[in-house]
Order: C-alpha cells, then structure tokens, then sequence
C-alpha cells in the first residue's frame, strides 16, 4: 500500500473536550513522560495494554475524554481507508502518545524545531502504518507537519483543532514547533496499521 493522500478534518472537538485532553495530557507530561529537550513526548498514552497512569485496561476508559478521542479518530481514519482504497475492516489502533512545545528564549536558539524525519513503523509488527496527527492547541499553522515523498517535502499546515492523516508508512513526516512563542503547542499522534495479512489484534474499538 502507497499513497500520497492526504485526509484533513477541521474542528474536530469541543472547547470543553480539548480543554480536558489537555489537563489530562499535561498530567502525562509530568508523570509519562519519554523525552524531554527543545520538545517533551511523552510514552504512550493508549496502547493495546490500555490507558496510561489508570487502571483501564480497556474501552470504554476511565477518563471520558479519551474514549470521546479514540472513537472519533477512528472515524476519521476510516474516512481516510475508504477514500485510499482500502479496507477499512482492516484498520486497527496502535499507540497513542502526545508532544508539547517547550519555551526556549535563549538568543542562539532556533525559533523553530522539527523532528528528525521518521517512518511511522513497528518492525515487530511488520504492518503498513498509518499517522494521525491532532494538533490540539497551537497558534500558528505554519508550526504543522512535513513529510517527504522522494526528494520533496510538503508541508501540512496545523491548525488548531484540525486532524491530519497520512501514509506513515511509506512517507517520513516531521512536526514542526515553536520554541519562542507564548503559547505551547500540544499534538497527540495516533498511529494505526493495515492488518494484512490478519492476525488477531491486541487492540480494538468499537
């Protein structure tokens, strides 16, 4: 599977819906967290093992604003399956995990840091990956996402409250940050893979 389509969705939540990912994404980057530099990631926030720093271990979670999340992304990565030729029945959730700008003021620092290019991937899994990427809070849409196909790279404007999906796994992508800015910059990427050939997942939604 290959495929340079790219599936952009608007508005996708309420203020008060983001207004929660965000009180409950910060308790991850306090107490889940992966890495922390010019941007913090934290480990992952839902897998197959369930909902990070609760006793959920599977959905319908604890914390209603990541069932709300989850099934809404899924929506929306079916669009995406439909739209690509692919069957969606064969769609299954991966991980989930959430990035956050950090403040850098110093004067020999850059305005802007992108992550190093990276394929969408599991090489124990050995299935195609498909991201989404969600930017939850963030002020100025030129800080979105890059991927390269070839020699080329384009850039996906992030907007706040807009949802990106692409061929993670066929195309490195980069989120692109502000490091000077006021506001900090919130994504949370969700990342999916085509199960074929089947085997029985780990993980599923309703």
């Amino acid at each position: 599977m290959q495929s340079d389509y790219i599936h952009v969705v608007k508005n996708v939540f309420s203020e008060d819906l983001r207004e929660s990912l965000i009180l409950n994404c910060d308790n991850h980057f306090k107490d889940n967290l992966l890495y922390s530099d010019a941007i913090q990631i934290t480990k992952c926030i839902i897998d197959c093992h369930g909902l990070a720093l609760s006793t959920s271990s599977y959905f319908p979670y604890t914390e209603r604003c990541w069932n709300i999340f989850c099934l809404k992304i899924k929506h929306h990565v079916l669009e995406y399956a439909r739209m690509s030729g692919i069957d969606e029945f064969s769609i299954v959730p991966h991980s989930c995990w959430a990035e956050r700008s950090r403040r850098i003021r110093q004067e020999n620092k850059s305005t802007t840091f992108n992550e190093d290019f990276r394929l969408a991937n599991d090489n124990w899994l050995k299935k195609h990956m498909l991201r989404s990427v969600y930017y939850l809070k963030n002020d100025d849409p030129q800080f979105g996402t890059d991927y390269r196909i070839d020699d080329k790279v384009k850039s996906i404007p992030g907007e706040q409250n807009s949802l990106v999906i692409f061929d993670g796994g066929s195309y490195p992508s980069s989120n692109k940050f502000s490091t000077n800015k006021v506001s900090i910059q919130y994504n949370i990427v969700f990342d999916w893979y085509i199960n074929e050939p089947f085997d029985v997942p780990d993980w599923v939604l309703p």
